[in-house]
C-alpha cells in the first residue's frame, strides 16, 4: 500500500506498510487472520466512519474479548488490516510470478495481477462514499508499490528503450505506471488487458527521434 500525509478524514486511517514494507510479515494466528478478513469485509460494506468493533466481532465470529486481545483499539485494527492487505497482495504476486518466464511475460503477469487486484478489491467502493479516506490510503501505499515494481522489474527497466536512451529514468517509468494503476481505484477499467498493454508499452516503446 511509505510515507504520506496525515489523515484527511475523521476517524482512523490505514497506515499501510511504511518502514520495512518489503519485509516478510510475522506469521499470524488463524483467529487473527479471521478477524482481519472480517474487518476488510465490514469496511467494504459499512465504510470506515461507521465501522464498529462489535460488527467486526460478529462478522469474525469471535467474542469482543478475543477481538480486543488482538486489537486493543480501532486504530490498531485498521493498521492490522492495512498490513494484512499488503501481505495478501505481495504473496499473491509472488505466486503469480512463480510460473512466469523472464522478460515481457513476467512484466505482463505482474501488471495483470496488480490491475486485477485493484479491480476486485473489496474496499474499492469506498471511493464514492469516503473519497478522502481512499486518497489518504493511496498516498500511504504508493511508495511501497513503487518500490515493489522497481524491485521486480529491475532488469526490464534497465533494458527499457526510454531508459537506455536517457529519455526517462527507471523511477519515472515506474511513477507513470503507478499513476495508471491508481486510476483503477477511481475509474475501474472494463478491459484490464488494455491497461496492462499500455503499461507494458512504456517499458518497450522507443523514444521519438530528436
Amino acid at each position: 500500500m511509505a510515507g504520506g500525509t496525515g489523515p484527511i478524514v475523521t476517524g482512523p486511517a490505514l497506515t499501510g506498510p511504511r518502514a520495512g514494507a518489503n519485509e516478510k510479515p510475522s506469521a499470524m494466528t488463524g483467529t487473527e487472520e479471521r478477524i482481519l478478513q472480517a474487518a476488510l469485509r465490514v469496511v467494504s460494506r459499512r465504510g470506515v466512519r461507521y465501522l464498529s468493533m462489535a460488527e467486526v466481532s460478529e462478522a469474525a465470529e469471535v467474542s469482543r474479548t478475543t477481538l480486543y486481545r488482538y486489537f486493543a483499539t480501532k486504530e490498531k485494527l485498521f493498521d492490522g488490516v492495512a498490513a494484512y492487505d499488503w501481505q495478501r497482495f505481495s504473496e499473491g504476486l509472488d505466486k503469480a510470478l512463480a510460473g512466469a518466464a523472464s522478460g515481457s511475460e513476467r512484466t505482463c503477469v505482474l501488471l495483470d495481477y496488480a490491475v486485477g487486484y485493484i479491480n476486485d478489491h473489496p474496499a474499492r467502493e469506498l471511493t464514492e462514499s469516503e473519497p478522502g479516506f481512499v486518497i489518504d490510503y493511496l498516498r500511504t501505499m504508493l511508495p511501497a508499490v513503487e518500490a515493489m515494481l522497481l524491485g521486480h522489474l529491475e532488469e526490464e527497466l534497465a533494458a527499457a528503450p526510454p531508459v537506455v536512451a536517457g529519455a526517462l529514468s527507471a523511477q519515472q517509468v515506474v511513477d507513470i505506471m503507478v499513476r495508471l494503476l491508481t486510476t483503477g481505484w477511481v475509474l475501474p477499467t472494463r478491459d484490464r488487458s488494455h491497461l496492462v498493454a499500455t503499461m507494458d508499452w512504456l517499458l518497450h516503446a522507443s523514444p521519438p527521434a530528436p
